[in-house]
């Protein structure tokens, strides 16, 4: 489809008009944090750190944020390593069963998010993860698989003769269509 320039500006203007609709609220925090008051208002007179000062001074706050990056790690990594899995395993299985796997693998993004806490909180109280360590990185993993499955068919699996090459991977293909390593050279173990 070929748009005229005039399309193409119109688009440009309201793509930039929705992200300034979205990013504008959250950038008014940067100077209310800038304030010199107790309170949250914005800048009176001068500008102040405190506020920057009584987080990053505080052992509990810094304790919390290295915690919280701990279980971001955890979680995307576990995340990532589960969803790329599944994605191939959906591409490698194909027909009805893999649009069945797809459609339970999927449920956490089309639910809305305050079923997926509901459920996990009764599971995990049931089980004993509420409030651990680990049961909040099951939950992140569970939610974070379903985007990294979801990121992982369009870019990597839907083209994966394209993706292993890039990769540096000489690939062959077998009789039944699958992908295998060429055989290594005859002096590798």
């Amino acid at each position: 489809m070929n748009l005229s320039s005039r399309g193409r500006m119109w688009i440009i203007a309201a793509a930039w008009l929705i992200a300034l609709f979205l990013l504008l609220p959250g950038l008014i925090a940067i100077p209310v944090a800038l304030n010199d008051s107790r309170f949250i208002a914005l800048p009176h007179g001068s500008l102040s750190l405190r506020h920057f000062d009584a987080l990053l001074g505080n052992s509990a706050w810094l304790a919390s944020m290295g915690q919280s990056a701990l279980i971001a790690f955890a979680a995307t990594l576990l995340a990532l390593t589960i969803g790329t899995a599944c994605a191939v395993g959906l591409w490698r299985l194909g027909g009805r069963s893999a649009a069945a796997i797809a459609a339970i693998v999927l449920a956490p993004l089309i639910l809305p998010p305050i079923v997926s806490a509901l459920s996990l909180y009764r599971v995990w109280v049931a089980v004993g993860l509420y409030d651990t360590w680990l049961g909040v990185v099951i939950a992140h993993t569970v939610i974070g698989e379903v985007e990294a499955a979801v990121g992982v068919e369009h870019q990597v699996v839907g083209c994966p003769e394209g993706s292993a090459v890039a990769l540096g991977v000489e690939i062959g293909h077998g009789a039944g269509g699958e992908i295998n390593p060429l055989d290594p050279p005859a002096d590798v173990p």
